[in-house]
């Protein structure tokens, strides 16, 4: 993986890939957060937020309280109560592509939520709303400000969109959750990249909707195990 020095996996409402990045990112020595996309509904509208740990134990504490919360896709009554559940375990969160269709900020929504960093660049969003993510300035934060590809199917230009950072002296796992998490500014992020073309914005979407047809009896079976399992 050249030129990556940290990294994270962030599946839609499962952590298993993320485990499994753990423990190969620590056989090549990469500096490693598992991570996850939480997408939760809120009085009927569909949200997506990015939560990370420095450990594994963090990260599945975290799952066993969020994962079936009132449902199969959890539902919360506010943002801010997912919120408040991330940090209870220590968690750095991250508003993905904020203008987005399930974007926390979309529709003047949410403003003044307490996060610490937001994507500025999206591959998949599109320029007009993240045109609006880098203008966004609320007075109650200074978040930070990244890039992500936000990959599902077009692997080989992962690279294209990511997040650079700087420093005087060599960046630390510590170092590096510090600046996430707003207790050091010792470190740049600066987004790199553009949005895809639109054909491979479009493309990606309906291929999304089919592969999660397709795996709806298995996430849902996956669900009523993981329920009785989790309720005892």
């Amino acid at each position: 993986m050249a030129g990556v020095g940290a990294l994270s996996i962030t599946d839609h409402n499962e952590i298993r890939g993320s485990l499994t990045g753990a423990k190969i990112a620590e056989k090549l020595g990469l500096i490693f957060f598992p991570g996850i996309e939480l997408t939760f509904h809120i009085r009927g509208k569909a949200y997506e937020l990015l939560a990370y740990f420095y450990n594994v134990v963090d990260i599945k504490n975290f799952y066993k309280n969020y994962r079936f919360n009132n449902g199969f896709l959890p539902s919360y009554k506010n943002v801010d109560q997912v919120v408040a559940l991330i940090h209870k375990y220590n968690g750095i969160d991250v508003v993905p592509h904020p203008f987005g269709r399930k974007g926390i900020f979309r529709r003047l929504r949410n403003r003044g939520l307490d996060v610490h960093a937001i994507e500025t660049i999206n591959a998949f969003t599109g320029e007009k709303r993240n045109n609006k993510a880098k203008r966004h300035h609320d007075g109650n934060n200074n978040f930070l400000k990244l890039g992500a590809a936000d990959m599902h199917f077009f692997v080989g230009d992962i690279h294209k969109v990511y997040t650079e950072l700087t420093s005087e002296k060599e960046i630390t796992k510590m170092e590096l959750w510090e600046n996430l998490g707003g207790h050091a500014s010792t470190i740049n992020f600066k987004p790199i990249g553009h949005q895809f073309s639109q054909f491979k914005i479009w493309f990606q979407k309906p291929l999304c909707g089919v592969v999660y047809v397709l795996n709806y009896p298995r996430l849902y079976l996956a669900y009523r195990m993981g329920k009785m399992r989790y309720s005892h």
